[in-house]
Order: structure tokens, then C-alpha cells, then sequence
């Protein structure tokens, strides 16, 4: 299925339920899709924890990050198959590196889905050869990770890869949002070995890079957010106070 490319804002938390794959099973609270919806409706722009990412990364040139924009449950069509990667959230920043695309993936008690092993077994050879490739192309990998590699962190990140080049931004970086502080519910040994197929050790709260993908600067994040199902309403000018304070303070 083609991505469309025409979006309607969103007017409150409720609107992003009805963009999820399964509304009546993945709408309840204390789990990754009401969780995320809240976190950014409420936060009015970067959630706290994000921004702490951008703005403590040590590189000047990711930040001040500002949100552009922000879809929910945006899908990015890859190789080898109908089926999308499904992004909780797409996100447009702007830096004083330019523009920045970020896929985000919640969690609140939800593992990282099916291993690469278990997905190869369900995909025709032809359709795993493909998306495979495509996707180790897009996150700088050179070899075909274990077999026991969550594959949805490989296609979520390869999301943030693809749009970056669809934006003409310069860095890409795939967080994970996490709800949860245990790291056993929200298995953060996943994301870790994820990690070390970079030569890299994961640290929560800390912009990560990863590797340089034809000019294109590959970071992943994890943070640690709140539960808070406490709906805040921002006025459209409260809104654009709150931007234009941003603006004035990273002159």
C-alpha cells in the first residue's frame, strides 16, 4: 500500500487511535500507543526527554533541536512485500545541522516483535533477500545480523534512514520511547545487542551514533518517559508563544 502524503493535524489524544493497525486491542492505558499519544499531544512540540537527547548529545550541531513536525503511526514502504514499517511517530526537527528525520518506537510492556530468524521463516526467500538487502543498505550494516536481531528495530531504523533522504536531511536517528523503567518488560537486552552490531554499548538517555550512510548520519536514543494520561490542552497561541521563546533563545 502507497504512503499518502496528504496529513490532517491532530485536534486531541483520541485523534491518533484511529491510525492503529488494530484500534480495539491496542488502545488501552499503561501501553505503548495510548502512552506515546499523550506524551506528544501534551508535550506541545519535542517531548522533555527527547529534547534532553538533542540538546546534552555533545555535537553542536544537533541542537537546539525544534520540531517541524510530528505524524503518528507513519508508514514507510520497504522492498520485498505490502507490508510497511509502522512508525508510532515520524518526526521533522531542525537543527543547527539542518533537518533531522526521526523514527520513534514506543514501549510499555510490548517486546520488539519477531526475531529476524522468525521473520525469515514467514517470508518468501525472494521477498526476504529483498527487504533485507534494502534495509542493511539503509543502516550502514555490511553483513546479515543474527538471527536472534529483533527485526523491528532494523526496519524502524531503516525507516528513519529512508525519509532522511526523502527530506534531504542530513542526520537520521531512530529512538526508542520507552514507558516502562523495567528494562526485562520492556527488554532493553533487545536494544542492546542491537547496539553491538555497531561496536556500540547502549546507554539510556544518550544519542548514540551509529554510522555514516551516503552523507547521512545514523544516531539511535533510547529514553525513559513518564506515564501521564492527564490531558493538557495548548492553545494555538500558547503554542506559538512556546515556539517562539525557543527560536529567540537559540539565537
Amino acid at each position: 500500500m502507497r504512503q499518502k502524503r496528504i496529513f490532517v493535524p491532530t485536534r486531541c489524544v483520541h485523534d491518533w487511535r484511529a491510525f492503529l493497525t488494530d484500534p480495539e486491542t491496542q488502545w488501552e492505558p499503561g501501553y505503548s500507543a495510548m502512552s506515546v499519544a499523550y506524551s506528544w499531544e501534551n508535550a506541545g512540540g519535542l517531548p522533555e526527554e527527547i529534547a534532553h537527547l538533542f540538546e546534552h548529545s555533545g555535537d553542536p550541531e544537533l541542537h537546539p533541536a525544534t520540531l517541524v513536525l510530528a505524524i503518528p503511526e507513519y508508514k514507510v514502504s520497504l522492498k520485498g512485500g505490502p507490508r510497511p514499517s509502522q512508525n508510532d511517530v515520524l518526526a521533522v526537527l531542525s537543527t543547527n545541522a539542518g533537518l533531522v528525520v526521526m523514527s520513534v518506537e514506543a514501549k510499555a510492556r510490548e517486546d520488539f516483535d519477531k526475531t529476524l530468524g522468525q521473520w525469515r521463516k514467514e517470508t518468501s526467500d525472494k521477498g526476504y533477500k529483498s527487504r533485507l538487502g534494502q534495509i542493511l543498505e539503509c543502516i550502514g550494516l555490511k553483513s546479515i545480523p543474527p538471527d536472534e536481531t529483533r527485526y523491528q528495530l532494523l526496519h524502524r531504523t531503516a525507516s528513519a534512514v529512508l525519509e532522511a533522504q526523502r527530506f534531504h536531511a542530513r542526520v537520521a536517528v531512530m529512538v526508542v520511547q520507552s514507558f516502562v523503567d523495567s528494562d526485562k518488560d520492556n527488554h532493553f537486552a533487545d536494544y542492546k545487542a542491537f547496539l553491538r552490531l555497531y561496536g556500540q554499548s547502549a546507554v539510556k538517555n544518550r544519542l548514540i551514533y551509529l554510522a555514516d550512510v551516503g552523507g547521512i548520519r545514523l544516531f539511535s536514543g533510547w529514553v525513559q518517559s513518564k506515564l501521564d494520561y492527564t490531558e493538557r490542552k495548548i492553545s494555538p497561541n500558547k503554542l506559538l508563544q512556546r515556539i517562539g521563546a525557543k527560536n529567540r533563545t537559540s539565537r
